[in-house]
């Protein structure tokens, strides 16, 4: 009975102390407007990409008319990852204005007193722990917002 009691006590402790997160963070619809853009007026694009400047300027369109964002992503992690490596893991999904959808990717969570970091194949963004800033690399063209993540009716 007492052995069952201190494993009751320590998963209690456990799921009290890990909360799943997400860090929401979004650029400017604008500004990827204007990349599209930019894209279709660079001479290397006329050149070598022509064929795909319609699409550059289709997807400039819809982040001008209909973008609330440039680019959306979504981080999900457990807290502890924040001081433990063993819970690195998180989730990643990027949304665009122009219909870019990336599904769900593993990505992995590194932290530093400054500065939270997730690495997904070859790209690390980076979120300014006071600000909530973020881009790839030293870039900060997003801005981050933190959510809960309700997990009472998980069934596992």
């Amino acid at each position: 009975m007492r052995n069952l009691l201190v494993l009751f006590s320590i998963l209690f402790v456990n799921s009290v102390i890990a909360e799943p997160k997400r860090l929401v963070c979004e650029s400017s619809a604008a500004a990827e407007a204007a990349r599209w853009t930019k894209m279709t007026q660079d001479p290397w694009t006329q050149k070598n990409m022509a064929k795909y400047i319609p699409e550059y300027r289709e997807n400039a369109r819809m982040c001008e008319e209909f973008g609330k964002y440039g680019w959306r992503q979504v981080y999900t992690f457990d807290t502890k990852g924040l001081s433990n490596s063993q819970f690195s893991k998180a989730e990643e999904s990027r949304l665009s204005c122009a219909g870019f959808i990336s599904g769900v990717l593993e990505s992995k969570l590194s932290a530093t007193p400054s500065i939270i970091s997730f690495q997904t194949k070859d790209n690390t963004f980076n979120i300014d722990r006071k600000t909530l800033k973020a881009g790839y690399s030293a870039m900060r063209d997003h801005k981050c917002k933190l959510e809960d993540i309700d997990t009472s009716e998980n069934l596992i």
